[in-house]
């Protein structure tokens, strides 16, 4: 048996919901990566309509709800379309990778869907390597043991 959740924080991005397109750029909340080598974002979608088509982007951020927020270099996925099937797609970034200078240490993530219909979403972060302990609103707090 080979627990996952060691030196690992989760939180809970964007909770599993039916958006609505409307071709205007959301965001979901932010995670606090301090600590962390490395962060995965998944982007879970549901069955989307052929004519609809979703761009996905890490942002990250220096404050949890408000502050200065900027894109992650090379961390995106264009035009993705899922039409006629539930998709899962995952993002990983290093912690170097952040601006962590001028205190960016919260990632979250910018959507765009191109069409009026809804689609089913959700969006999750985990951060691996933790070299201090996960913060205290890291989101769930129960381990996920995977067997053999």
């Amino acid at each position: 048996m080979k627990n996952l959740t060691v030196n690992s924080a989760f939180g809970q991005l964007l909770t599993t919901q039916s958006v609505a397109g409307s071709g205007s750029a959301a965001a979901t909340s932010r995670f606090d990566v301090a600590g962390a080598e490395t962060v995965t974002i998944l982007l879970a979608l549901g069955e989307v309509d052929a004519a609809t088509t979703i761009t996905f982007k890490l942002t990250q951020s220096d404050a949890a709800s408000s502050g200065n927020t900027k894109d992650i270099d090379g961390a995106a996925l264009a035009s993705v379309v899922t039409a006629g099937k539930n998709s899962l797609y995952a993002i990983t970034v290093n912690a170097n990778q952040l601006d962590a200078t001028n205190g960016y240490r919260y990632v979250g993530a910018s959507y765009t869907i191109t069409n009026t219909k809804n689609v089913l979403m959700s969006v999750v972060a985990i951060s691996s390597r933790l070299r201090s302990a996960p913060p205290a609103s890291s989101g769930l707090a129960q381990n996920v043991l995977v067997t053999h």
